[in-house]
């Protein structure tokens, strides 16, 4: 069976180190394209610049060199028009995108089956630092799911009895937060 992980955060190629780092590991050097590495939002490579430009080039082949499989979920500060135009594929029970080979867009709302595992996906996230960005550029208004999202996500949750076995998301609501770091 093929092996997951996860990992925050990588800001195009602002933080993209920390996965450079992990495939020199012995962990990293063991993986295949049968192993996921799940980026659990804010991933960035479809960000501002010229689609198709150098530096989104460069990021995705940064992503295409590594030896694992990775699956994309999308935070606040990602290119949320680009994500949600890319044409859907079936793949692990339900709606993916693939950006490049080896690199998928896991599409909010849905319950998805990866490596016997129930997994609810629901990207997106508020962004505190809208007020410095320019919509359409760098903030996009879809970065909180839509009603239609919600109402998806809940059949999609609802259809396996609520039961999952984990949920990735990049930032969850600000009362789950509070929730699950209340101290008794």
């Amino acid at each position: 069976m093929s092996r997951l992980f996860v990992c925050g955060d990588t800001h195009g190629s602002y933080d993209l180190g920390k996965l450079d780092v992990f495939a020199t590991t012995p962990v990293g050097k063991s993986l295949t394209k049968d192993d996921y590495v799940v980026q659990l939002g804010d991933w960035g490579g479809y960000w501002g610049g010229t689609p198709g430009g150098i530096r989104e080039q460069t990021i995705l082949n940064r992503y295409s060199r590594y030896p694992w499989t990775t699956l994309v979920i999308d935070g606040n500060h990602d290119n949320h028009v680009r994500l949600q135009a890319m044409k859907q594929i079936d793949m692990f029970g339900g709606k993916v995108s693939e950006i490049i080979e080896n690199v998928f867009y896991l599409r909010r709302s849905q319950v998805l089956e990866i490596n016997d595992k129930k997994i609810f996906v629901m990207g997106g996230g508020y962004s505190v630092d809208k007020h410095m960005r320019i919509a359409g550029e760098s903030w996009w208004h879809q970065e909180i799911p839509s009603d239609e999202e919600f109402e998806l996500a809940n059949s999609a949750l609802k259809a396996v009895d609520y039961k999952v076995d984990y949920v990735f998301t990049h930032s969850p609501p600000r009362s789950m937060i509070d929730y699950l770091t209340k101290v008794e």
